[in-house]
């Protein structure tokens, strides 16, 4: 709005006939603002810069044959005609509404169509520049809405920017206004003051009728979509049930839903590649939620895809190597971890990962310089302490004073993590402080009372405190709950 409001208020100014003089003088500060807006939105600044075709996996693809072969500036002619009549239809009837509207589908409904609507917008900008309409309601809404929603027509409007509801809010006003000095004039025509009371003549005025129709519809779509606005999941349903084929909404629905209902969001997942093969962020997200679930080979197959075109992709590189990691293929997993960090050098898990694969393979210092790279990168990064705290554990390492100090840095960040004080306490153990050991054991199991091994270890502190009869309790604790223990 900071880009298009100076050039609204030369409209105003010349619906209102003000004087040029005026007009032109109090428009410098504007102009000033216009400048900045344009520089912080990444317009007009670049040098020797030209105007880029359509992405053709995002649009093309979904019109084959008629639209990838076109020169770029007549795809963004067409594409800006196409949002500019959509803008305007749904703005005027507002109906099937979604927080994402797929240009894909949009594309592949209205095929060759998409070569009428720049006459279209040509017909209507021509009728409003009659002579006799220059200075009518008509043009001005014409104008006001074309103006202020210019900057984001010719765009590729991927995911949520195609059609997004947000941008028509301050260019409907004019719409709005128009439709209603419309309708006040065509009820004026209905009134007869001669011929009954004011109020007989509103009650049986058709332009009055009509417009009561249209704003009790209004009021009751409008409640129904607060409804839907009160959640995420009711949000991406709407969209997916007003929109088959509607992949971005599967896309975000997959990643709302993939830590409840993983086989729902691989469906999801499913779904949308059939629409937008070859989509990398469609395999990414697939390939991760099957990584989690444990089904690492095919996990691998879907980041290949990702890597196939897009190398670079660090996310994706780590996720293949936790994947080989978990097939035991450790030296391809720290070729994947290295990798992605030669592309994203502070990618402090990627750092935490080759860290643990390098402990798998027993190579304890190259593991501890990773995990200190991770920890002193950011400090925030809770993994590496518990991953290092864990390393210093280990008797061939032995730094037992060390891994209290990471536990404890690890729970300050995550107070509530009972592994974390097992641990501490089992470390604790170790230099002989029994108490403060039992304390964490005490801690741990009221967190995680259901865990055997843990009252496998408070037995262990109990022995060294020289407490037999509560050692042998939590040995019996341990064996009802189905751990092994040897008398």
């Amino acid at each position: 709005m900071g880009i298009t409001f100076p050039a609204v208020a030369f409209l105003i100014d010349y619906f209102l006939r003000r004087s040029p003089r005026i007009v032109l003088w109090d428009k410098i500060p504007l102009l000033l603002v216009m400048l900045i807006m344009l520089y912080l939105y990444g317009y007009g600044f670049t040098q020797g810069s030209e105007a880029t075709g359509i992405d053709p996996i995002r649009s093309a693809q979904a019109v084959t044959g008629f639209f990838s072969g076109l020169p770029s500036f007549i795809q963004h002619a067409l594409i800006a005609s196409f949002r500019l009549c959509l803008f305007i239809a749904h703005t005027l009837v507002p109906l099937k509404s979604a927080i994402v509207y797929p240009r894909e589908v949009f594309l592949k409904t209205i095929g060759w169509g998409i070569y009428v609507l720049p006459m279209i917008v040509i017909l209507l900008i021509t009728f409003g520049l009659n002579k006799n309409r220059r200075r009518s309601p008509f043009t001005f809404a014409l104008a006001w809405f074309i103006i202020t929603i210019s900057p984001i027509l010719s765009g590729e409007g991927v995911g949520t920017n195609f059609m997004s509801d947000r941008y028509t809010y301050l260019p409907s006003i004019a719409l709005i206004l128009a439709l209603v000095i419309g309708i006040t004039r065509l009820s004026a025509r209905f009134m007869n003051t001669e011929r009954g009371t004011a109020l007989s003549n509103l009650i049986t005025n058709p332009a009055i009728i009509v417009l009561s129709a249209v704003s009790i519809t209004g009021l009751w779509a409008t409640r129904h979509q607060i409804r839907v606005w009160r959640t995420n999941l009711s949000l991406w349903q709407q969209a997916i049930d007003n929109y088959q084929g509607n992949w971005y909404a599967l896309y975000n629905r997959a990643k709302l839903i993939s830590g409840e209902d993983p086989q729902h969001a691989i469906a999801d997942l499913n779904q949308a590649l059939k629409r937008m093969n070859g989509l990398t962020a469609l395999y990414f997200a697939r390939g991760t939620i099957l990584m989690q679930q444990g089904k690492t080979q095919e996990a691998i197959i879907d980041f290949d895809r990702v890597l196939a075109q897009e190398s670079d992709h660090a996310e994706a590189r780590v996720n293949r190597g936790n994947s080989y990691r978990a097939l035991g293929r450790l030296q391809e997993a720290i070729t994947d971890y290295t990798v992605a960090l030669h592309v994203r050098p502070r990618f402090w898990k990627a750092f935490n990962n080759r860290g643990l694969t390098y402990m798998d393979l027993g190579q304890f210092d190259k593991a501890a310089l990773d995990f200190t790279v991770a920890i002193t990168g950011d400090p925030t990064y809770p993994h590496p302490f518990l991953n290092r705290g864990n390393l210093r554990l280990r008797p061939e390492v032995g730094e037992f004073s060390g891994a209290i100090e990471d536990f404890t840095a690890y729970l300050n960040l995550l107070p509530q993590s009972h592994e974390a004080l097992l641990r501490r306490g089992y470390a604790r153990l170790h230099i002989g402080q029994g108490a403060e050991a039992l304390r964490d054991m005490n801690e741990a199991i009221r967190l995680h009372a259901s865990e055997g091994f843990y009252y496998i270890g408070r037995a262990q502190v109990h022995e060294a405190l020289g407490n037999r009869d509560a050692a042998q309790r939590d040995l019996q604790k341990a064996r009802s709950l189905g751990v092994r223990t040897s008398e």
